[in-house]
């Protein structure tokens, strides 16, 4: 695929931008969106981030191109940088220290445990604003507008849920009244989930988004 004279120039500068002066080590960009890089550095941390979070072991430091969890942790970067471009053109106004300390606490981490993932707690702090923020931002550009017909719900009940029961072979099943609102709670998310990835597809293809090779030296 040929490199438009655009993407040929910012590629440059960043080249030139990372140059390391002699015993420097260079953090190599593993994408691009819109004029900005995200490091392969910035990806190892959002890895351990994420671990650090769901209770899972510190992953290793290596990264690879053919690695796909480190694909989806990169992925996962873009997607939260066009989110957060969209904000900041908004101006849509970031959480306080006190709903992100009460974020915290509501994970159920040990924030002691944090240097053992290679993280601090204003790395924590840091990550936990900004869940808290793109959270925020797409339940009231998306969410908020979601309507789901009873229709809708009783489908989702006769053709999903109560086949899932039988697979599963749960013999008692739940009147339709008593969890209408969970399934609609669900077909919400899917229906948010859904928007949110058809606006972020259009914005990525009115801003350069650029995946390079994440690989070690």
């Amino acid at each position: 695929m040929k490199t438009s004279i655009i993407e040929r120039a910012l590629l440059i500068s960043l080249i030139l931008g990372a140059w390391p002066v002699r015993g420097e080590i260079i953090d190599r960009v593993a994408a691009v969106v819109g004029r900005l890089p995200i490091t392969r550095s910035e990806v190892q941390k959002e890895a351990r981030l994420e671990a650090f979070f769901s209770h899972r072991p510190a992953p290793s430091a290596r990264l690879s191109a053919a690695d796909a969890d480190s694909r989806a942790v990169l992925e996962r970067l873009i997607r939260q940088r066009l989110i957060r471009y969209e904000m900041e053109q908004t101006q849509f106004p970031s959480a306080d220290d006190a709903q992100v300390e009460k974020w915290l606490r509501e994970q159920g981490v040990t924030l002691a445990a944090a240097p053992d993932y290679g993280l601090t707690e204003q790395d924590l702090a840091d990550y936990g604003r900004r869940q808290i923020d793109i959270l925020r931002f797409v339940d009231l550009r998306f969410k908020s507008g979601v309507e789901i017909p009873a229709q809708q719900v009783d489908a989702y009940y006769e053709h999903t849920l109560l086949p899932e029961l039988a697979r599963r072979a749960v013999a008692e099943r739940p009147p339709l009244d008593q969890v209408r609102g969970q399934i609609k709670q669900i077909l919400v998310e899917e229906q948010t989930n859904e928007l949110l990835d058809n606006w972020l597809a259009e914005l990525r293809t009115h801003m350069l988004v650029r995946v390079m090779e994440i690989e070690q030296p």
